[in-house]
């Protein structure tokens, strides 16, 4: 699936906020929700009552959360190097499943961290690529 560059940039730029899931603040899990519901018109749930996102125990549970969905088949395993635009990446922060991020185009993420903006990287780079744990498309988009 191709979205054009400029659908994305309306997410670039937006601030952190802890449990956000608007434009106005989100964390890596509202902006990728946002994204899916702008673009694609899928919903996701919120989580936002599920986990406390500043603690590790928390973010694992978000982690295991997706993990399970995709026990239910709502999220498809993917194939590194056969990812698209939509597809949500699992990575890394410190050892733990903390953060998710959803892919632009292949090599392409669009994430936020704690205390930054959204932005796009390249998670093919030396400082992202050992830390991609897993691809996952959502049912609704294969």
């Amino acid at each position: 699936m191709h979205i054009d560059n400029n659908a994305w940039s309306q997410f670039i730029g937006l601030p952190y906020r802890a449990k956000g899931r608007t434009a106005a603040g989100c964390d890596c899990w509202g902006l990728v929700r946002l994204v899916l519901l702008e673009l694609a018109a899928v919903e996701l749930p919120s989580y936002a009552d599920r986990y406390g996102l500043l603690d590790a125990a928390g973010r694992a549970e978000l982690s295991a959360l997706i993990r399970h969905e995709s026990r239910v088949r709502i999220w498809q395993p993917v194939t590194f190097g056969h990812e698209r635009a939509l597809d949500l990446l699992s990575l890394s922060i410190v050892g733990d499943h903390a953060h998710v991020g959803v892919v632009v185009e292949p090599g392409s993420m669009l994430h936020i961290k704690v205390g930054q903006t959204s932005a796009i990287e390249r998670y093919t780079s030396p400082a992202w690529r050992r830390r991609v744990n897993y691809i996952r498309r959502h049912a609704a988009l294969v």
